[in-house]
């Protein structure tokens, strides 16, 4: 009975732990990120990344469609490129702990400094990526894991019977592209009107 991460109980296991893994350090990362933004002045540049943020709200539909996708969408294209190289046993974790960090740490900065209209503005640029995109990403993150300790495996024991079998990858990069996509409609839809409010609290 083969070892490949294709299949098989070994593959089972190895998705779960990555998934744990990265799920935790995603938690530490946000953890880190609002004590972050709770420890710096406003004065620290804070205020002035809220407010770059409520200049984008005059933005067609478009431009905002396709930076909410880029935004959201290039920490999966980085999950998905270390699926390929043994490399990804480190950095899949600590990209998803790098995610929980510039989420919460952005949230946590327009809830503090967008005064009365922060926390609602916060909701409506980020709620669709922490209820969609995050998710995606620990599906994502724990395919790549696996493959990539596969990957490392098989170069250890300079051995074929461990390299890691892809057939599922394409379905989930499908997956995660549609509710990229959606929730990236999500954000642009909802974002101005909230951001519009901010800069003219």
């Amino acid at each position: 009975m083969g070892v490949s991460v294709g299949g098989g109980h070994t593959s089972g296991r190895t998705g779960t732990r990555g998934f744990a893994v990265c799920a935790a350090l995603f938690v530490c990362g946000c953890a880190i990120g609002t004590a972050a933004s709770a420890a710096l002045p406003p004065d620290a540049g804070i205020a002035g990344y809220v407010a770059g943020l409520a200049e984008g709200a005059g933005a067609d539909f478009g431009e905002r469609f396709f930076s909410a996708l880029l935004r959201t969408g290039r920490y999966h294209a980085a999950a998905l490129f270390f699926a390929f190289s043994a490399l990804g046993v480190v950095c899949v974790p600590a990209l998803t702990a790098w995610r929980g960090f510039l989420l919460c740490f952005a949230m946590s900065s327009i809830t503090r400094c967008g005064g009365p209209a922060g926390f609602p503005a916060a909701l409506a640029i980020f709620a669709p990526e922490a209820l969609v995109a995050v998710p995606c990403l620990f599906l994502l993150s724990a395919r790549s894991f696996a493959s990539s300790l596969a990957l490392l495996r098989a170069a250890s024991r300079n051995s074929v019977k461990t390299a890691p079998a892809y057939g599922g990858l394409a379905a989930i990069c499908g997956v995660c592209a549609l509710a990229l996509a959606a929730s990236s409609l999500i954000s642009a839809s909802l974002a101005p009107a909230m951001l519009s409010r901010l800069a003219g609290r």
